[in-house]
């Protein structure tokens, strides 16, 4: 009897796989067999090292094909970086929110230069639009300045009183109209104060006087739209602040010759944008 239960408990661990590396088997009297939670080779040679099929090397390591570091994002979906959105989905590791601009696709701008036309010798000025060609009836129109650096002459080095006569040109617009402006423009420059005075009239909306100084003083008189559209107020005349004038005096040997501003006001809805050139 003895020998038969010494033959038995033999043959269980010859079915369990001997002892070989201090694992006992667990499965003595059970229907499981003992082979059942013994790793195989097929599962990686640590139990806690993942197989040749998961990974390379240590615990929570990912494997090739997965990520090259154990934040990064998988290639297709961000280069370097913990969150950095892939290629398609923005540039920066801030979500960027919308996917498509909703600013208008502007193709094709054209400029009216009227410096030439004056007889400007170091400055311009004029009106352009830039047109959105995915939209037909959609466009943005404004007044610009420019000059010849070289020409510039600081109010500093200005020595006597001006006055220049030219032209004005712009627009006023409100988010459902606009106007073009046209008309003959007056410069004033005060050498004791350093302001200069700009006076335009328009025969289709207001006549204007404004000012560089700190405030940006701005009287609106005479309005004559036949229309009744772009007014300000219902008085006849108007003085406010808030004007935002700009102006460039130009010539050779330190005379100032010349000049070329701009003027942008604005006033609740109703936006003035204008350009000047005077000689």
């Amino acid at each position: 009897m003895k020998k038969l239960t010494y033959l038995l408990m033999v043959l269980l661990i010859a079915a369990c796989g001997g002892g070989g590396g201090g694992y006992t088997a667990s499965c003595l009297g059970t229907s499981e067999g003992c082979v059942s939670r013994v790793p195989t080779e097929a599962r990686g040679d640590d139990p806690r090292n993942p197989s040749d099929d998961r990974g390379d090397s240590l615990d929570r390591v990912p494997s090739e094909g997965r990520g090259g570091g154990s934040h990064n994002p998988i290639g297709g979906r961000g280069d370097e970086g913990d969150r950095t959105p892939a290629e398609g989905r923005g540039n920066s590791a801030v979500s960027t929110g919308t996917r498509t601009s909703s600013l208008p696709q502007i193709q094709d701008v054209s400029y009216k230069s009227l410096g030439k036309e004056l007889g400007l010798s170091y400055a311009d000025f004029g009106t352009y639009i830039s047109k959105d060609t995915t939209q037909s009836d959609a466009y943005f129109s404004g007044a610009f300045i420019s000059g010849n650096e070289e020409y510039k002459i600081f109010i500093k080095d200005i020595k006597q009183d001006l006055v220049f006569k030219g032209r004005a040109v712009g627009n006023a617009s409100s988010d459902t109209e606009m106007i073009e402006l046209d008309g003959p423009a007056e410069l004033n420059f005060n050498k004791a104060t350093g302001i200069s005075t700009l006076g335009a009239s328009f025969d289709n909306w207001y006549d204007i006087q404004v000012r560089d100084d700190e405030k940006g003083v701005i009287e609106f008189s005479n309005y004559k739209n036949d229309n009744g559209i772009m007014k300000i107020d219902s008085e006849d005349k108007i003085i406010t602040d808030g004007a935002k004038m700009e102006v460039g005096y130009f010539g050779g040997s330190q005379v100032p010759t010349e000049a070329a501003g701009r003027v942008e006001f604005e006033d609740r809805d109703i936006k003035m944008d204008i350009s000047f050139g005077v000689k």
